[in-house]
């Protein structure tokens, strides 16, 4: 099927349009076909749309290149008064051992950062110490907040692939540095994590709060066929 959206193009060129839709696996066509569906022409939609869109994107390929569960990234709407006053992009750690019968409900285990759409301006607000261990972009701005002791600033005048980069970079960077809070010394796949020398448990973000995993990923093996620090 064939789609067909109207925007106007005031945050980038045409070419560079068409590279984000290629980005997410579209295919650009220069002229207008038969079997064209027709979408809607609304500019502040075609804006946030692409947005949420990207960050899916991005989401779900870290998801696959890290081995994370389904779903252990996702976008939360923080409402104020009934209305949305910004977005949190956030780390939900799946239930495990999965109960069948429950429903895989996201709940927040961590914020990376939250964002705020301002004037079509993109604000990011992150954590002082995750911010201080990034480069932040050149096309970005620290936006000097006195009262936010806290949090760190950083607008974007318009979306661009530095925005896209630099969200990817915060959410790898605090999913490496996520610590699950019910910690424990191995589980039952020790030996096989041992001869693979890599952690093999299904869930990556439960298996944070391994102690063995850390060995490991240190080089030191102490079970299995692998064996070389008893």
């Amino acid at each position: 099927m064939t789609s067909f959206y109207l925007y106007i193009l005031d945050q980038f060129d045409r070419k560079t349009a068409m590279q984000y839709v290629a980005n997410v696996g579209g295919i650009c066509k220069n002229g207008i076909t038969k079997d064209i569906n027709y979408y809607g022409t609304s500019k502040l939609g075609g804006y946030q749309m692409s947005l949420e869109n990207m960050i899916t994107n991005i989401f779900q390929d870290i998801i696959t290149d890290m081995e994370l569960p389904t779903g252990s990234l996702y976008i939360h709407s923080n409402k104020g008064k009934g209305k949305e006053t910004s977005k949190s992009l956030c780390i939900s750690n799946p239930e495990y051992p999965k109960i069948s019968h429950k429903s895989n409900i996201q709940t927040k285990s961590a914020v990376i950062l939250n964002m705020l759409s301002i004037n079509e301006k993109i604000e990011l607000v992150i954590k002082n110490a995750q911010f201080k261990t990034l480069t932040v972009p050149t096309e970005a701005t620290i936006k000097v907040v006195n009262s936010d002791m806290v949090f760190t600033h950083v607008v974007f005048e318009k979306v661009n692939q530095g925005l896209y980069d630099y969200i990817k970079e915060n959410t790898i960077c605090c999913i490496n540095n996520y610590e699950f809070s019910d910690t424990f010394g191995c589980c039952s796949l020790y030996t096989e994590c041992s001869n693979a020398k890599r952690c093999l448990h299904e869930n990556k973000l439960y298996a944070k709060a391994c102690y063995y995993r850390k060995n490991l990923e240190s080089g030191h093996i102490f079970y299995g066929e692998m064996e070389n620090s008893l």
